[in-house]
């Protein structure tokens, strides 16, 4: 019988593969949000693998979409990751930038039109159940807009894998979710963001 062994050995994380400042970060402010409202939760046993198997999704999404899929829409080489953006002290390194791609359905039925306009894209892997409204997700939700308006931008379009699907045995399920936010939406939500930061002297 061949020799073989299975060992029980630590992660070594290899994180998202982009430069990361020493500065407060957009993710800090939001977890600190969700700290103060007790929406806290046990994290996994591995954090770091958890972690690390959503910058794999942000990477492979990241380069496929902007080079795999050109035939789908002429503007698809246009999508970029823009690395580490700033808006009054606080960092955000969005997963892409770059003209909205169009959202077409499985039968072939236009939902969005491809267009020029400069659009996030975010990239979610999530263990959640695909039940759920992605907008209900509160630190999706906050976070995409948060970047929006640290880009100028006002529209999300997220491509997100639910793991565990619909929790009945599915497996996996990929979903796509565009939307646009109201100025006034987005200035509101950057106010929360900065007034927290400044009142739990995050800020300096």
């Amino acid at each position: 019988m061949m020799e073989h062994f299975t060992l029980d050995a630590d992660y070594v994380p290899l994180g998202s593969g982009e430069p990361r400042s020493l500065g407060l970060h957009l993710t800090d402010v939001i977890k600190s949000i969700e700290v103060d409202m007790g929406w806290t939760h046990e994290p996994f046993q591995d954090q770091w693998l958890t972690m690390d198997l959503g910058f794999v999704w942000e990477e492979v999404l990241s380069k496929a979409w902007s080079s795999r899929h050109h035939a789908l829409s002429p503007f698809h080489e246009m999508i970029f990751r823009p690395g580490e953006v700033e808006k009054d002290g606080i960092v955000g390194s969005p997963d892409s930038i770059g003209p909205m791609i169009g959202l077409i359905k499985s039968d072939g039925t236009v939902m969005v039109e491809p267009s020029p306009k400069p659009i996030l894209y975010e990239y979610k892997l999530t263990w959640k159940s695909i039940k759920n409204s992605l907008l209900d997700n509160w630190y999706y939700a906050t976070q995409a807009k948060a970047y929006c308006a640290m880009t100028s931008l006002t529209s999300c379009f997220w491509h997100v894998c639910y793991l565990m699907g619909d929790y009945k045995g599915s497996g996996p399920l990929y979903r796509q979710c565009y939307v646009e936010f109201t100025q006034a939406e987005l200035d509101a939500n950057w106010d929360m963001i900065l007034s927290h930061a400044k009142e739990k002297g995050l800020l300096k």
